[in-house]
């Protein structure tokens, strides 16, 4: 997860707040999928200027929350904020939550790689999206596999 500065957490802290009542107990790992896309998209609109096409139920506000300075790392930080927050709603660390997330992030990058922007957007989504699920792994799978390798022995 990139570090961003806290003045940067503070900025993106409404979204990860409406962010956060959406994703739930209840949530399935597609309708995580669709919050991430609906980010990913709305990165993708800002940075390409295409303002007068944002319209979400999730990010009104999408041009102020969403600038067109927020780097791939910002975009990176509120990705991961979201996983976090799907595996913490749905009964913390276990495998089915890793694979949920891990999966979904994978859905979302393959959907971003079969768009033919083809432009430094492309590579800013595809590096955050793939970098937040290095991190997920790096952080969180990694860990709780060696824990579950000495509690049940590796295969």
């Amino acid at each position: 997860m990139p570090y961003i500065k806290q003045d940067d957490r503070e900025f993106y802290a409404p979204i990860l707040g409406e962010t956060f009542e959406l994703i739930n107990k209840d949530t399935t790992p597609g309708d995580l999928t669709d919050l991430l896309c609906i980010l990913v998209n709305q990165y993708t609109k800002v940075k390409n200027n295409l303002k007068d096409e944002i319209k979400n139920v999730l990010l009104l506000e999408v041009p102020e929350r969403i600038k067109k300075s927020t780097t791939p790392g910002d975009l990176n930080y509120l990705i991961t904020m979201m996983s976090n927050q799907y595996i913490n709603a749905n009964g913390g660390l276990n495998y089915t939550n890793i694979n949920n997330v891990l999966g979904s992030l994978a859905y979302v990058s393959n959907m971003v790689s079969g768009t033919n922007q083809g432009n430094k957007v492309l590579f800013e989504l595809l590096g955050a999206v793939e970098g937040a699920k290095l991190e997920l792994y790096r952080r969180l799978a990694a860990p709780y596999e060696d824990l579950k390798i000495r509690e049940n022995g590796d295969v």
